[in-house]
């Protein structure tokens, strides 16, 4: 057992807390007018 199911969750939580953070970072911020929005992918 090399990868414990605890870490992966533990990731899987943070990832899901990070979109949601995200989705409400562009909900409640305006879209920029200027320049290109940038992605949060990688």
């Amino acid at each position: 057992m090399s990868r414990a199911p605890v870490m992966e969750l533990m990731e899987l939580t943070e990832l899901m807390e990070l979109m949601e953070l995200t989705e409400l970072t562009e909900l409640t911020e305006p879209p920029r007018p200027s320049g290109s929005r940038p992605t949060s992918s990688g």
